[in-house]
């Protein structure tokens, strides 16, 4: 080995890191309370910078930070700040969440 694969390796190495840490975040979906969209099971990355301009609206699908960055919920967006929910929160199983805790949405 050459000193000169070493530093490249070392590079990659930061560069995978960074990836992983500031921009996509691997996660695995456990549940089936995205179904048919997302499967139990299945595997997708969080992609953090998706509402780094903008903040999310109706619809959208988001993870959801509940402890740190190991347990994560994807959710759908159904209501926002402001809409009257024509069913009411209680009977949600999640509910509402401040924005701060939103890291980003899925890939695909």
């Amino acid at each position: 080995m050459t000193r000169h694969y070493v530093y490249r390796i070392i590079l990659v190495a930061i560069g995978v890191y960074l990836f992983f840490k500031f921009v996509c975040l691997p996660f695995k979906i456990q549940g089936q309370s995205m179904e048919p969209t997302y499967k139990d099971g299945g595997f997708n990355f969080c992609f953090k910078q998706r509402y780094f301009f903008s903040e999310p609206k109706r619809g959208d699908v988001v993870t959801v930070r509940l402890a740190g960055e190991k347990v994560m919920l994807l959710k759908r967006i159904i209501a926002v700040e402001g809409d009257n929910r024509s069913v009411p929160v209680y009977s949600h199983r999640f509910g509402q969440t401040p924005l701060k805790r939103i890291v980003g949405g899925p890939l695909w």
